[in-house]
């Protein structure tokens, strides 16, 4: 619904009838972005007033959150020349304000931002999103031409957001606004990924994602359409890659932002992505590109070197219960064997693992079943190929590859394989806590909403079937699933 409404509906009626829509299906969503329609524009576009279009939300913003309860992230831009908060435009803030050229202006003072943004959490603000950050920055030459503007700009900005309880999502932004978010603790997110388009390749944040990281930002990937053959906005053209959308978002370890319009969401493949009651199921660390790959693709452009790209294979990473586990997802690569150092490598570790853990098991979750083939890793053997996930080709965005690595349970031969099934993510910290085995049973706490089924499952030994254990988390949001060794389970109170 990006510019585009229902019919003959304004968007304070569609985002209600979303709210209907989505409880009827079951879609748990936590949040919603408020795009750049909602606000008065001024001169080449700017920001004139940030506040609710009649034409919008006939009944205010707040209406439409009381209305839905869902916390919003509202974007904005940069300021226009005839912003209505200039004292130049008979407004109660001192700006500087260019009348030639950008025709931007920026605001000035501390006392600014704690009132937008405490006006703007009346009415269910809960994320603010900077949006064209370095059009704003490079548009007045008061920043240009100033050594200390552009950070006092960003600094009153987070103040504001922190004073109000607030956080900050960066878009569009440069490498010095992400390295002067260092500075904030309300800035917690950036953009990583380019606007969402049907069909681009705006996925593709493997890399920056690295960066994001570093420097302690989540990295966030665009809305997607969850289903093919869905048509709306965008004329004619529809997303042929859904699966691969949610995947990239899921392990980007930041927002999913599934934009279908009402009676086109594929709800089982959005789901695979969350608890059921909306909370992502993510790794701790986001997907990030292997030093291999970068390199290769770098060598690709030297005719003197004879290294044929590895396309995008990425790795996330997890700590559950002191325990790593790792997400491994490639896509238009070739068949490639990925070592385990190379896997913590690419999460920033310098260490393979704890010593303590010295055999993995590897299922792929993105094919048919999950559970009927397995490649065990051993961190001790001397041979590459035992050490090493052989990735099949994964040549198109249609087949990618996405792998699980999950840990042995040391002095022990059990192996927790999580939601090895239902989920992309099969292990999270945002589902599973305090894993225990010895040599009778594997013991784990499950989180989730009350009434939620969580389906898991793990490994007795390399000679035993797999356990399947499905227990409903109670009122008290969480339950403990037993596995023995005979393949049975049971469930028991916290």
């Amino acid at each position: 619904y990006y510019y585009l409404t229902e019919q003959n509906k304004t968007y304070q009626d569609t985002l209600i009838d979303i709210k209907r829509y989505a409880e009827a299906e079951g879609i748990p969503y936590r949040h919603w972005l408020m795009d750049s329609w909602w606000y008065f524009k001024g001169d080449k576009n700017g920001v004139k007033n940030w506040t609710a279009m009649p034409s919008i939300f006939p009944d205010g913003i707040d209406y439409v959150y009381n209305r839905t309860l869902w916390p919003i992230v509202a974007h904005n831009r940069y300021w226009s020349a005839n912003t209505d908060y200039a004292k130049q435009n008979g407004g109660d803030f001192d700006f500087c304000v260019e009348h030639d050229g950008s025709q931007m202006a920026v605001p000035l003072e501390q006392r600014f931002w704690d009132f937008l943004l405490s006006d703007a959490k009346k009415w269910g603000l809960h994320t603010y999103e900077q949006d064209w950050l370095y059009n704003e920055f490079e548009g007045l030459q008061c920043i240009l031409e100033s050594a200390t503007l552009g950070r006092q700009w960003l600094l009153q900005m987070a103040s504001g957001a922190a004073k109000n309880s607030l956080t900050i999502q960066y878009c569009m932004s440069w490498p010095r606004h992400v390295l002067q978010s260092t500075e904030f603790s309300s800035v917690t997110q950036a953009r990583a990924s380019d606007d969402y388009h049907p069909g681009n390749d705006q996925w593709r944040i493997g890399v920056t994602s690295i960066f994001a990281h570093a420097v302690g930002l989540v990295p966030t990937k665009d809305n997607f359409w969850s289903m093919e053959g869905e048509v709306g906005r965008y004329g004619n053209d529809t997303e042929p890659f859904p699966a691969l959308q949610a995947v990239v978002s899921t392990l980007s370890s930041g927002p999913v932002a599934p934009s279908d319009m009402i009676g086109e969401s594929d709800v089982k493949l959005i789901l695979r992505s969350v608890r059921a009651d909306g909370l992502i199921l993510r790794p701790d660390r986001p997907a990030m590109v292997i030093e291999a790959a970068i390199k290769r693709s770098a060598a690709a452009s030297n005719p003197k070197q004879d290294n044929k790209p590895l396309g995008d294979i990425q790795v996330a990473h997890s700590v559950v219960s002191g325990l790593p586990y790792m997400q491994v997802l490639a896509v238009e690569s070739p068949s490639y064997n990925l070592s385990l150092m190379a896997m913590f490598q690419a999460g920033g570790y310098d260490d393979v693992t704890p010593a303590i853990v010295e055999a993995f098991l590897c299922f792929e979750t993105s094919g048919q079943d999950p559970l009927r083939n397995f490649q065990e890793l051993d961190r001790r053997s001397s041979s590459s190929s035992s050490s090493s996930l052989q990735l099949p080709a994964a040549p198109t965005k249609k087949d990618f590859s996405l792998w699980n690595v999950v840990p042995r349970i040391p002095s022990t031969s059990w192996v927790f394989l999580g939601e090895a099934v239902d989920k992309w993510v099969a292990v999270s910290g945002s589902r599973f806590s305090e894993i225990q085995a010895n040599n009778e049973e594997l013991s784990v706490v499950a989180s989730g909403a009350p009434g939620e089924i969580v389906t898991a499952y793990a490994r007795p030994a390399d000679d035993l079937p797999v356990a399947k254990g499905r227990c409903e988390v109670p009122e008290a949001g969480a339950v403990k699933m037993i596995f023995d060794l005979d393949g049975g389970s049971s469930c028991g109170a916290i």
